[in-house]
């Protein structure tokens, strides 16, 4: 390959410190290459002349390859993976979610762990264990039901005394919470855009797996 030609003056532009060795001037040239190439703009590498040039195919390539991570994000989220199991059903859009703008690390961390399952759940668990789904029943409760993320969250009487609080929050900013099933109150409060429902799931969520390990289970 002719890397003499200054493909979009990547080397007049990015390489004008000494430092830089004509190996990782090649080595940065390739890889400029490869995005292109990928991106299905291989036509630039040798046509840009000029740093206007530049900058145009910058911020269209930006939003070329945004595209193509938004497409493929997607795509995996409706594979029927075990792990993104629960996760696709709180993730619907590729944008910042709400809870991780809260201030307490501690509650951005634990309602992260429930919507990407890096919990100490039965569901999470059994898993890891090749148990068949039915048989990951919750130990901390005598319902019988498999313990997952809408049992944690949504059902289990082991937590009713801190639900209680939490569903009552949720019901001034949704009137009509107390009549969703169990899926939708789960996903709902995972997903909230307000700020005072994040910081109470949180405070929910931080707590009850607290009570959880400090528990001793039959």
């Amino acid at each position: 390959m002719d890397y003499d030609r200054h493909p979009l003056q990547v080397d007049a532009l990015l390489f004008q410190r000494n430092s830089i060795t004509t190996s990782r001037r090649r080595a940065l040239l390739q890889r400029v290459k490869e995005i292109l190439d990928h991106s299905g703009y291989s036509y630039l590498f040798y046509s840009c002349n000029s740093s206007s040039d530049i900058k145009s195919v910058c911020t269209m390539l930006r939003s070329r390859i945004t595209n193509m991570y938004v497409q493929t994000f997607c795509h995996n989220l409706r594979i029927d993976s075990g792990k993104l199991r629960f996760y696709k059903t709180c993730k619907t859009r590729y944008t910042m979610e709400k809870y991780l703008e809260l201030d307490n690390f501690d509650l951005r961390s634990t309602i992260t762990k429930i919507r990407i399952s890096a919990h100490p759940l039965e569901i999470e668990k059994g898993r890891y264990k090749n148990l068949p789904m039915c048989e990951r029943i919750c130990k901390y409760c005598m319902s019988n039901k498999v313990e997952d993320e809408t049992h944690f969250m949504s059902s289990c009487p082991f937590y009713d005394h801190e639900r209680n609080e939490l569903f009552k929050e949720a019901t001034i900013f949704h009137p009509n919470f107390s009549t969703f099933l169990d899926e939708k109150k789960t996903t709902l409060l995972l997903t909230s855009q307000n700020p005072h429902i994040t910081e109470k799931v949180g405070s929910f969520v931080f707590h009850c797996l607290g009570k959880r390990s400090q528990t001793q289970i039959r």
